[in-house]
């Protein structure tokens, strides 16, 4: 008796947690709001889309350092070169040489910053072109709520209820519809 007693309990609470689950699934589902929220980081960390810029940004970068080490390394024996001539050449002709080098080293720091700066911009915009990907998906699922307003979730300092976020949703949606963001060829 004291077995089913207990088995009766257990499969009452699972009942009632599973109504509870799914309560709160409908109740999400059906939600109207005025506004919602959304978690912009995750959508550019998380959706294909996304991830491909990331991969691109790291793949430039990665380019980059393998291109600075291979410039420093050409300067470095430069640098030897010029220090082993110290000795040899005249003093004058030296500090000409010195000089010459200093400034092709400020230059090449220059172009290796520009580079550098290029890439950063180039991240934004395509970061910036996401978001306008994305806008059209996160507006359908805004209007699916009754949504007039679509708020980054850095910008909300509270929110009674998850079920207004619709973060996972977009990541989904723009997944769905946009892959990885480059157009499929034909």
């Amino acid at each position: 008796m004291r077995i089913f007693l207990q088995i009766l309990a257990f499969v009452l609470c699972a009942s009632t947690w599973q109504t509870a689950i799914a309560q709160e699934v409908q109740q999400s589902q059906s939600i109207r709001s005025p506004v919602v929220v959304i978690d912009m980081n995750r959508v550019l960390r998380e959706t294909q889309y996304g991830q491909r810029l990331e991969q691109d940004m790291a793949d430039a970068f990665g380019l980059l350092e393998i291109e600075n080490r291979a410039v420093e390394d050409e300067l470095a024996q430069k640098e030897r070169e010029i220090r082993d001539q110290r000795s040899v050449v005249p003093a004058e002709d030296f500090r000409k040489l010195a000089a010459e080098f200093d400034n092709q080293v400020g230059r090449i720091r220059e172009e290796r910053i520009a580079r550098n700066r290029e890439i950063v911009e180039m991240r934004n915009s395509e970061q910036d072109a996401l978001v306008r990907a994305a806008a059209p998906v996160i507006a359908e699922i805004a209007a699916q709520f009754g949504a007039a307003i679509v708020l980054d979730r850095r910008n909300v300092f509270l929110t009674m209820t998850d079920a207004i976020d619709i973060t996972d949703l977009a990541i989904s949606a723009m997944d769905t519809k946009l892959g990885d963001g480059v157009a499929p060829s034909e």
